[in-house]
């Protein structure tokens, strides 16, 4: 892959990691806790409010995502 397409941008923890193990360094796993964060939820065009949105739902919109590329690397040669 010489270009990471446009829909595995937001997927950088795994193209990264496919770029490390291209250039034969090591990869170590860091444990971190999860991270909760605040987003603007627009209720209509005059009120607007901030919500509390876990860290699991961005995984869960990206998992597909993450799947499919990573099929893409195992077929460019990518052994994990």
């Amino acid at each position: 892959m010489k270009q990471v397409p446009e829909i595995y941008r937001k997927v950088e923890d795994l193209w990264l990691s496919y770029v490390v193990h291209q250039l034969g360094w090591r990869v170590r796993r860091i444990i971190m806790a999860d991270v909760n964060f605040m987003e603007d939820a627009t209720l209509n065009k005059n009120n607007s409010t901030r919500k509390l949105v876990q860290s699991t739902s961005l995984w869960k919109d990206l998992k597909p995502v993450k799947l499919k590329m990573l099929e893409e690397l195992r077929s460019c040669g990518w052994n994990v």
